[in-house]
């Protein structure tokens, strides 16, 4: 009996060994957990195509947004870790954790960081509708007018309303909150005037200021972003406590293979650094933030806490 055991054991370690060196050899799903045309899926579109191209095999991306990103986000924790199930998503992955009173997935435990793409500031962008010109302007109307602004964000919890509750606890302007599905949904609701203002990202965002068609505020940053140097950063705006960044970066299930982690940070940090993606990311104003699972570890870590406690200054404790 002992004998079968250990040749069941023998097997079981070289279908598991010889499964991980020829890995991958079928399809490989990227999920993004928030809707298409934002900063999330246009560079998991890139980050797939390139992954395909270094793996040799197809990489499927699918948006699966709802929940601010809970329910794409669940869909891969739950999913074999196998490698070819993974998340693409942003900084708002450890967001969700620290709102809700029962956490709906731990970022730690449920997952296995792969790599970092990229990292970008908040966007502090209003509607072109609005008479306020610049965040003084907006900060005296929230003031003058309580609860006639009204801010789009991509729901309750999300790091868009955590920010919004924040500017109105710091500023003393008060507005109205309004959670939409996806990004482009708040975005065309500032178009139309629907909303009067949101954080986003600055890569999604500037576009439609340079078009006329939003009105550029100020950014989360401590220093003015390449792409848009005429916007001032919220501290130079006379707004202080708002040093935000958002980073992208691709996760598998808890348990997956370290060999599978490794082959997957080495085509990440390939893709990321190709000379078409580097033009990319100049081009968007945001900053390559390639390197190592456990550098990627470290820093959901870090985030946990700094959004831990924004989260209680804004009183933001979801069921």
């Amino acid at each position: 009996m002992k004998t079968f055991l250990l040749l069941v054991l023998a097997l079981t370690s070289f279908v598991t060994c010889h499964a991980q060196e020829s890995y991958p050899n079928r399809a490989i799903r990227i999920v993004v957990p928030y809707g298409p045309g934002n900063m999330t899926d246009n560079y998991a579109r890139i980050v797939g195509q390139k992954l395909s191209e270094a793996l040799k095999q197809p990489v499927v991306v699918e948006n699966r947004p709802g929940a601010s990103a809970i329910v794409g986000t669940q869909a891969v924790a739950q999913a074999a870790p196998d490698g070819y199930t993974l998340l693409f998503t942003a900084s708002g992955h450890v967001i969700a954790p620290v709102t809700y009173k029962k956490p709906p997935f731990d970022p730690v435990q449920d997952f296995a960081p792969i790599g970092m793409a990229i990292e970008y500031p908040y966007y502090l962008i209003g509607a072109t509708s609005l008479t306020a010109t610049n965040v003084q302007q907006l900060i005296a109307y929230g003031k003058a007018n309580p609860g006639r602004l009204n801010y789009g964000t991509l729901g309750e919890g999300s790091g868009g309303h955590l920010l919004g509750q924040i500017f109105e606890q710091v500023t003393g302007a008060k507005a109205t909150h309004v959670p939409y599905r996806t990004t482009s949904g708040f975005l065309t609701g500032l178009q139309s005037g629907e909303v009067d203002f949101a954080f986003d990202s600055v890569g999604s965002a500037h576009p439609l200021v340079l078009s006329g068609k939003l009105r550029g505020f100020a950014v989360t940053a401590d220093k003015r972003v390449a792409t848009a140097p005429e916007i001032p950063t919220l501290k130079e705006a006379g707004v202080n406590g708002f040093d935000a960044l958002v980073w992208l970066g691709l996760l598998a299930p808890t348990k997956t293979p370290q060999p599978i982690i490794a082959k997957l940070n080495n085509a990440l940090n390939q893709a990321m650094q190709a000379s078409d993606t580097k033009a990319r990311i100049e081009r968007d104003g945001v900053r390559l933030a390639a390197g190592t699972p456990e550098q990627f570890a470290k820093r959901i870590q870090d985030d946990m806490s700094v959004w831990s406690a924004a989260a209680k200054r804004a009183g933001v404790a979801l069921d």
